[in-house]
């Protein structure tokens, strides 16, 4: 499928195409977060392995924003499965190539199955074009990966193997998950009467679900090694009422001197349009009314040696989630 350039101004404009090298498998599963890769590797692939009938591939959504990688992808790789299902954090205006790929291949007779869900809790009425189920079934499945966690990716197998085996009723339903909580400290030093401060941490709960700490762990490291006191808060967002009311809670009885933050979105409660009084509450943001320096960690989903290498920084799809989206979605 022939395909033009990509045109500057577009947020993928700079990425530079990247080799997805992967053989064909019965069942692929293509996402925009690592976490969700991370759990499907050792949920799945334990599953998976124990059917010799059955194989599988996952693989890092993020390269196919590239046409040529999305074609290649997409003839050589998708157009030989039996079931591929995406997780596109982004939709349609990140991922156009490759789901547009998705129709093509279909036009000239390719028999895999598709199932595209949204890559975030919102659904997504665009995706629906690109699925070969009804609604109530792509809903079913995204619920699987909404609530996240090992037991869900469990149940969300059970359905891909009925699904393989053309069944599309008798799904299990998804188990509710809570959606924020504290980390449980594991290093003995929460206790510790650390005397620079206390620093919380929120992040994004589903780094928790899948076990892909490395980030807040080496954060918590390195503030402990400065004599900081260090609580770890993870929510799927921060916009949530209850989250709200226990990060409040706690903040009376441990009032943090400073918040580090991973999640990416506005979190004021101001109308979406127009000024604010300046005398209105809702001119404040939840986390400002905690008093404490409120600081933006953004995070690269590059892979380390790519981060490395590269002395531009941080991509531009990857600004505009971690630097942009925080100040310009509003307070």
């Amino acid at each position: 499928m022939h395909r033009i350039a990509t045109k500057p101004g577009d947020l993928d404009f700079e990425k530079k195409l990247e080799s997805v090298s992967q053989t064909p498998a019965d069942i692929l599963f293509i996402s925009t977060a690592d976490t969700e890769l991370s759990g499907l590797a050792q949920v799945w692939g334990k599953r998976f392995r124990k059917k010799a009938r059955l194989t599988l591939r996952l693989i890092q959504a993020n390269p196919l924003q590239h046409p040529a990688a999305a074609e290649h992808y997409a003839d050589n790789v998708l157009s030989k499965a039996k079931l591929a299902i995406f997780r596109l954090h982004g939709g349609y205006g990140y991922f156009s190539h490759i789901l547009d790929e998705i129709l093509h291949i279909k036009s000239h007779g390719a028999k895999t199955r598709i199932l595209v869900l949204p890559g975030t809790d919102e659904w997504d009425p665009e995706l629906m074009n690109f699925n070969d189920y009804a609604e109530p079934l792509v809903r079913q499945m995204f619920s699987y990966f909404r609530e996240g966690g090992t037991a869900n990716l469990e149940l969300a197998a059970e359905a891909v193997e009925l699904l393989l085996e053309n069944k599309i009723r008798g799904f299990p339903e998804a188990l509710k998950i809570p959606t924020f909580g504290w980390l449980k400290d594991k290093s003995g030093k929460r206790n510790q009467k650390l005397k620079n401060g206390r620093v919380w941490i929120t992040f994004y709960r589903a780094l928790q679900q899948t076990g892909d700490m490395a980030v807040v762990e080496a954060l918590t490291e390195a503030l402990n090694k400065h004599g900081l006191e260090v609580l770890g808060f993870y929510a799927y967002s921060l916009r949530e009422p209850e989250a709200q009311k226990e990060l409040l809670r706690k903040a009376e009885m441990e009032p943090p001197d400073a918040i580090l933050t991973m999640q990416s979105f506005s979190i004021g409660t101001g109308p979406s349009r127009g000024s604010i009084d300046e005398h209105s509450e809702a001119r404040i943001s939840f986390l400002e009314r905690l008093n404490c320096p409120v600081i933006q960690v953004p995070t690269s989903t590059e892979d380390r040696d790519a981060w490395l290498k590269n002395p531009r920084g941080l991509s531009a799809s990857n600004a505009a989630m971690s630097v942009v989206l925080p100040e310009t979605d509003g307070r």
